[in-house]
């Protein structure tokens, strides 16, 4: 995450699950760099719930 992760194809509907495992394991939106890096972690990194 310290460069960014960036996926050349992007997949909205995983993006927004993962934003939503993000609040709720964080408890707030994201909104710093690291923050929205997390979450693109989350949502390409073939995690299940």
């Amino acid at each position: 995450m310290t460069y960014g992760f960036r996926s050349a194809n992007r997949n909205m509907d995983s993006e927004k699950t993962a934003i939503k495992t993000f609040i709720h394991i964080f408890g707030h939106n994201p909104e710093t760099a690291l923050e929205w890096d997390t979450v693109r972690a989350i949502a390409y990194s073939g995690s299940d719930r």
